[in-house]
Parts: C-alpha cells; sequence; structure tokens
C-alpha cells in the first residue's frame, strides 16, 4: 500500500474590501477556505455526533459567504475569513473544481495532480493520502484522505446526483469525461482495514477566532519520517499494516492537539448571488 504526501496551494482567496461573499474561483490557482458549516464528527468521546456546527479548514471553489475573523492582526497559518459554503446556478465559465471534495462522506477525489504523477493514477483501496499545503516552509494539514475504490465518472454521478445536484458543477467543471473517474473514499461505518477518511475539525465557538491547520511538528517518528519536508508529492510503498499504524498514530495525534475527525460536511444551495465579489 501507498502513504501519499499530496501537496496543493495553501492561500486563502482574496476577498474584496466591504464584500460578504466570494464568487466561483476563475483564477488559475486553486485556495483553501476556513469554513463554518454543519457536519458529522467523532466526539471526544469516540462517539459519532451528527448535524453539529464544524469549523476546519479545507477547498471550496464555489461561492460562499465570508466575513473576517476576530484578531486579524495573527499572520502565517492562521485565517483572515470564514466562509459559509453555497452553491447556485450558473456555474462561472472556467470556474476551478472543488478537490478533494469532503462534503459527501468519505470524500472524493477527482483529478488533482492524478496527471502529472503516475503514483495517483493507480491508488489501489487501502492508499492513504494526505493533503496539505507548504505554508511558511512546513507542511500543513487539512485532509486524510483512505482510498475506498475507483468509480467512472458517469457511475459515481448516477449515484450521488439525486443528493447532490451540483456535484458535476462542482467537482468534474460541469462535464463527463468518456474515461474520466473519480476515486470514493472509505467511510467510518464502512471503514477499509479499519482506516477511514477525515477532516481535522473543531467545533465552532461564538468567538470566531479560527485555527491554525495542524503542522504535524510534535507527531511521532512514524509520521516525520513519512512526511517529507519537499514541496513535492511523495509516494511511499508500504505494508498494510504500516498503512494501518500510521493513520492510526496521525489520529491520535490530532487528538492530542484538540481536533475532532469530520466525516462530512454540508453546504446550502441558494438561487442566485445579489452582490459576487471576490
Amino acid at each position: 500500500m501507498k502513504i501519499i504526501q499530496l501537496y496543493h496551494p495553501g492561500p486563502e482567496p482574496r476577498v474584496s474590501k466591504g464584500s460578504d461573499c466570494c464568487d466561483w474561483n476563475v483564477r488559475e490557482t486553486h485556495c483553501r477556505k476556513f469554513m463554518c458549516t454543519t457536519g458529522d464528527c467523532i466526539g471526544s468521546d469516540g462517539a459519532r455526533e451528527d448535524n453539529v456546527k464544524l469549523e476546519f479548514w479545507g477547498e471550496w471553489e464555489a461561492p460562499s459567504k465570508c466575513s473576517r475573523v476576530n484578531n486579524i492582526s495573527r499572520k502565517g497559518n492562521w485565517p483572515k475569513h470564514v466562509h459559509e459554503p453555497f452553491v447556485c446556478k450558473p456555474r462561472t465559465e472556467k470556474a476551478l473544481n472543488t478537490d478533494p471534495f469532503v462534503f459527501i462522506e468519505g470524500f472524493v477525489y477527482s483529478c488533482c495532480m492524478i496527471k502529472g504523477y503516475p503514483s495517483l493514477q493507480e491508488l489501489q483501496r487501502g492508499d492513504l493520502l494526505l493533503f496539505g499545503s507548504s505554508v511558511g516552509r512546513k507542511f500543513v494539514l487539512d485532509t486524510v484522505f483512505v482510498i475506498e475504490r475507483k468509480q467512472s465518472q458517469a457511475d459515481f454521478l448516477n449515484e450521488v446526483e439525486q443528493d447532490h445536484p451540483y456535484a458535476k458543477e462542482i467537482i468534474l467543471q460541469g462535464k463527463i469525461q468518456p474515461d474520466g473517474y473519480v476515486y470514493r473514499g472509505a467511510t467510518f461505518d464502512k471503514p477499509v482495514d479499519g482506516m477511514y477518511s477525515f477532516v481535522p475539525c473543531r467545533k465552532s465557538t461564538s468567538e470566531n477566532m479560527g485555527f491554525e491547520r495542524p503542522t504535524l511538528e510534535g507527531a511521532s517518528q512514524i509520521v516525520k519520517y513519512v512526511l517529507s519536508k519537499e514541496g513535492k508529492t511523495q509516494g511511499i510503498k508500504c505494508t498494510c499494516a504500516k498503512t494501518n499504524e500510521v493513520w492510526r498514530d496521525l489520529r491520535d495525534y490530532l487528538h492530542g492537539e484538540g481536533f475532532l475527525e469530520g466525516l462530512v460536511f454540508n453546504y446550502s444551495v441558494k438561487k442566485c448571488l445579489k452582490n459576487n465579489h471576490q
């Protein structure tokens, strides 16, 4: 099995002064947003909690309502805005897709860097992907993705479009490739070798302070061994037992840093935007 550290762009989107929303991202570079929305998580007692208001870092290239966080003077890995994700039509032409997509349980990985790295083109059940960014020369984590299966884009949409009618727009940029596919992640209810996909998150508070993405610098030696210090994708072949060990060690470390495991997140659907800015 492989453990892959996958770097994607880390900066937040620019928000126009006085604006309270971001439109579809049509820039050349993907962004990370610090988001607040409802979702399901594993609580501190190890039990699943549904429809909890959560805060987390992730990718959402569709529109979002945003507001400035308190203590905006903090720099580096701290957020400047908090975003509430939503979607509406029409999708802006040339808008970027959201990948990985953490708004379906287990998550969806559709195309990020796949063409450039052969090791990403034939991922196997049980492979572990660590999505993150380089901020201040440190790797900061936003998503832990455990591969469950590879699925054609057409079959994927047939399965999810009833509950997620905008999946084609948000995930696939509005079109299906004849030979296109996505990777589906393992869920808490149906884990792979005891592993499942999750996002480090925290329950929302009234303080609106935000938090930094975990750097993993204080993690155990095995996590340090897996994580590269270079801003490149690093594929590491290892046994299934090794993959399990790294996943458990990473989960336990994040627990110690005050994070919960976010299993799935929600977004709202709106008819239109009255005043779009980015």
